[in-house]
């Protein structure tokens, strides 16, 4: 019984710890205070100091204000859809409930979710727009288009 317990408790602390060693992999990409100010796109952090790029000062500073912009923007659509999402639920779990109102409001969040996707879309296009041609060359072949890509980009 205890070679059990002991056996199970292994398995479950090493699970945790690739959890974390998973989950603390960006930290040294992006530092403690980018993650502190809430930055979701790692990727696009990544981008600003990959060496292989060989970006100046300049256009690091532009990727890192097209990032915030984006931020900001996001962060207004993302609370404006859990509104909506709250508003919803609220009418759902009413004894009644208006399933008109349920319908709009599953089309304005059908709305949001596609400005959400405009704006990384945009800033994916931003992006780009700061690279040289040469740089632009040199992403594509460190993250083809169409393979999976990093969250973020």
């Amino acid at each position: 019984m205890k070679r059990g317990i002991l056996i199970t408790s292994l398995i479950l602390l090493g699970t945790l710890l690739a959890f974390s060693a998973n989950a603390m992999q960006g930290d040294y990409i992006c530092g403690p205070k980018m993650k502190k100010m809430g930055f979701a796109e790692p990727f696009s952090m990544r981008i600003i100091f990959n060496k292989e790029l060989n970006l100046s000062q300049d256009q690091k500073d532009k990727i890192f204000n097209l990032i915030l912009q984006n931020k900001q923007k996001k962060d207004n659509i993302t609370t404006e859809i859990l509104k909506v999402r709250y508003e919803k639920e609220s009418e759902l779990l009413k004894s009644n409930p208006d399933f008109n109102k349920v319908k709009s409001l599953n089309s304005r969040l059908a709305s949001l979710q596609k400005d959400l996707f405009e704006i990384r879309e945009n800033l994916r296009t931003d992006i780009l727009g700061v690279l040289t041609s040469e740089q632009r060359q040199k992403l594509q072949e460190l993250y083809p288009r169409g393979q999976k890509l990093p969250r973020g980009f």
